[in-house]
């Protein structure tokens, strides 16, 4: 018999449970199950460890499950939720999962989810709510795959739910980008990237303006909550709108403008400059 207190005793008793048991760090990712879990999944924790979720999984319940989890985890509050969950031969069925965090000195270290059948009354009315979410969903999909500019949905984790066609030309990247890191994605500064992951974390706007995006590339970028229409927001929705030629005239203008300024403080006449709607400009005495 294994010895009582230690690592394998516990696992032995997790793994006796009919219920499934499921360890998570940060961004939601998989740390450990127990074998009812695996078995439900067909995966072992060599496979499921640091995974978001199993391939076999329809990412809008994924999506789901990343919000719910973010929530735990920056509340350190326990949540009880119905979620639908895919096994591993495509059969839907419903748990009720109470998640709790872990928390060290303060802060959350993990979060630990136990897993049992919903009743069949809520079951049903978690289908529904599922339906209208995946409805709203792929709505949101199709709306921004056409989107005539640069835009990309992320959920809690930064991770992209959708994106227009403009935004994966403006990266070069394969047209398939859902379930990628956006800080990965998008080569800006440290700081503007910072502000955005953080709008997005906490469901807030922000405007930023020219913003370098790669070597020669300047953008002003909108961030903004995305709700179903219920108003419940499940993640952010960023554009991208690029500034470069406009900022590049921008900066010539005032070159021009500066050197015309010097050519005009050497000068021995009177000379005044008037924009177009007649307001003096520039002018030497």
């Amino acid at each position: 018999m294994t010895k009582p207190g230690t690592s394998e005793w516990y696992s032995s008793v997790l793994n006796a449970l009919e219920e499934f048991v499921i360890v998570k760090g940060e961004r939601s990712r998989l740390l450990w199950a127990n074998r009812s879990f695996c078995d439900y999944y067909g995966m072992d924790n060599a496979t499921l460890a640091s995974l978001v979720d199993a391939e076999h999984s329809d990412p809008d319940d994924t999506l789901k499950y990343v919000r719910d989890d973010h929530e735990v985890w920056t509340s350190g509050k326990p949540l009880t939720v119905i979620e639908a969950v895919t096994r591993h031969d495509g059969e839907v069925r419903y748990y009720e999962t109470t998640k709790r965090a872990v928390r060290e000195n303060g802060e959350t270290v993990l979060s630990v989810g136990i897993s049992r059948p919903a009743t069949d009354e809520d079951a049903e009315a978690s289908a529904s709510e599922r339906t209208e979410r995946k409805l709203s969903t792929d709505a949101l999909r199709s709306f921004v795959t056409a989107f005539p500019g640069a835009v990309v949905v992320v959920d809690v984790n930064h991770d992209v739910v959708a994106a227009s066609r403009d935004f994966v030309a403006l990266l070069d990247v394969e047209p398939d980008i859902r379930g990628r890191d956006l800080k990965a994605l998008v080569p800006m500064g440290e700081g503007a990237m910072q502000a955005v992951l953080e709008a997005a974390s906490g469901g807030s706007e922000l405007t930023l303006e020219d913003v370098a995006v790669g070597a020669s590339r300047h953008f002003d970028i909108r961030v903004a909550p995305w709700h179903l229409s219920g108003g419940q927001a499940l993640g952010t929705m960023i554009r991208f709108s690029e500034v470069t030629e406009l900022r590049a005239s921008e900066r010539r203008l005032l070159a021009e403008r500066k050197a015309l300024r010097s050519i005009i403080d050497v000068m021995n006449v009177g000379v005044v400059t008037l924009d177009e709607e007649g307001d003096i400009g520039i002018w030497n005495e």
